[in-house]
């Protein structure tokens, strides 16, 4: 029986196995897993219907993601979340491989737990009943040593310590795999090393994390010629042998699209552009008509670069349409800030509507938008006996993914039990997605929406929270018909 929270290996045997793995850089070892206890889940139940999806999703990954991959499913107190990351130097279908091994054996290993970790040889699963997208993790934490020491401890200490310490500086430097690898000399020998973040990381937790693991690496791995700390979000190694294949490089911006300006293969609501090291994307409501979205795109424009005038990033929700811009390439990636939550000051005079017709009509709209052409969609759910209606509103960018689209729109279930669960009405964005819920059609269909319904004795406003460090926002009245809702700059 192996003990839950320990290697599946004794300690000899793994300290021997990693000392002799820079012979076998193709060969999957899983290494040590880790089971959170006091957090177990039944047979049949939500949760493992749930955890199932995540296992199947992450055993049948086509797509490269720069090895790094983030998946959620269900709603609270059910929903699952994972992530998993490949090490730079492998390619896509050795860190799919990797990342399917891995998953496989962590659920073994973990049956009924609801969080577990897991590192093999190559990449990391982590996966629980709580966020874990950009959020930093020190713990738990492995330090697996090399069992043999160096002939000049002291001189091999000091190159190490050095260069983990260029590394972890490298690493978040703009490298958007958060990686660095390189090597240096001590004496006759090589000290070669390897650092690498979750990319959903910004960089100063990056970093916190590398200099938290490199504190962890010089105190357990004092005098070894080999070394490596592995936690939740930063992985660091270093050997006197070579141990990593030659990464590949960071992907670069696609080349610029050969359609016109109007729009991506003459659609008039969508388009996204890499120009020159700038990329860009507008994305337009797709119950407006062409005029509408035009105007949207030009105003959002006008405003954006008012705002926004030195800054290499940019981002602009009007309720018609979003325009965004950045010197880093967002596109196909999913992105859940900066984000905005909007609600009705006025609370759902039925509690339990909350829980069975928002829910359900969220569900609805989390569900099927992921699945249409254009990613997106809107919905009437009947009440009370049909004799009223909620409806409801979701999109997405449509550079992302079927996956990404589902992930990204369950996801902010998160905020909503936060904020809005209770109100009558509420809107969540983010640069990848946004969902909108309210008491009257507010969408257009064969015929104009019908305006806000008159309610007495009541405030109907809208606040503001903006997800997003050193944020700028303002507010501002409508422009030509079109309502303005925030902005964000943002600099690299």
């Amino acid at each position: 029986m192996v003990a839950v929270g320990t290697s599946i290996l004794p300690l000899f045997l793994y300290s021997v196995l990693l000392f002799h793995l820079p012979l076998f850089l193709s060969l999957d070892v899983f290494l040590f897993e880790n089971c959170t206890q006091g957090t177990n889940f039944t047979a049949t139940s939500t949760y493992q219907a749930n955890l199932n999806r995540i296992v199947s999703q992450l055993s049948s990954l086509t797509e490269f993601n720069n090895g790094f991959y983030n998946l959620s499913v269900g709603t609270s107190p059910d929903n699952v979340n994972a992530i998993a990351l490949c090490t730079a130097d492998r390619t896509r279908e050795q860190c799919i491989s990797c990342v399917n091994y891995t998953i496989t054996e962590l659920r073994g290993a973990c049956p009924w737990n609801k969080e577990a970790i897991a590192w093999s040889e190559f990449c990391m699963v982590k996966y629980a009943n709580r966020n874990l997208f950009g959020n930093l993790e020190n713990d738990p934490r492995k330090c697996a040593p090399s069992p043999a020491f160096a002939m000049n401890p002291d001189q091999f200490n000091a190159a190490v310590s050095q260069l983990m310490n260029k590394l972890n500086f490298n690493a978040t430097a703009g490298d958007p795999r958060k990686y660095a690898s390189g090597q240096t000399k001590s004496g006759f020998d090589t000290v070669y090393g390897s650092v690498q973040c979750t990319p959903d990381l910004d960089d100063a937790s990056c970093g916190s994390c590398l200099n938290f693991s490199t504190t962890e690496l010089l105190n357990c791995c004092s005098g070894k010629i080999g070394c490596r700390v592995l936690s939740p979000n930063c992985m660091l190694r270093f050997e006197s042998n070579p141990f990593e294949n030659e990464a590949p490089e960071p992907p670069g911006p696609p080349p610029p699209p050969t359609h016109s300006p109007t729009g991506k293969a003459s659609d008039k609501f969508f388009h996204n552009d890499s120009l020159n090291g700038i990329h860009s994307l507008f994305l337009c409501r797709n119950d407006v008509n062409t005029s509408t979205c035009q105007e949207c795109v030009k105003n959002s424009t006008q405003t954006l670069t008012e705002r926004c005038p030195t800054t290499t990033g940019g981002i602009i929700w009007y309720d018609e349409c979003m325009l965004r811009y950045s010197n880093i390439n967002f596109l196909g990636q999913m992105e859940l800030n900066p984000a905005y939550l909007m609600w009705n000051l006025a609370n759902l005079s039925n509690p339990e509507e909350a829980s069975v017709n928002i829910q359900g009509l969220y569900s609805d709209l989390v569900e099927g938008a992921p699945a249409e052409p254009t990613k997106f969609l809107t919905k009437e759910r009947p009440v009370f006996n049909g004799n009223e209606s909620r409806y409801g509103l979701a999109q997405c960018s449509r550079d992302l993914n079927e996956t990404s689209c589902y992930n990204c729109l369950n996801y902010l279930h998160t905020w909503i039990e936060v904020c809005c669960k209770d109100k009558k009405g509420w809107r969540v964005g983010t640069p990848s997605c946004n969902i909108r819920i309210e008491e009257y059609q507010f969408f257009n269909l064969s015929t104009p929406a019908a305006p806000p319904p008159e309610i007495q004795d009541e405030r109907l406003s809208e606040e503001i929270w903006l997800r997003s460090s050193a944020t700028h926002v303002t507010e501002a009245p409508d422009t030509a018909g079109i309502e303005l809702l925030t902005s964000d700059c943002s600099t690299t």
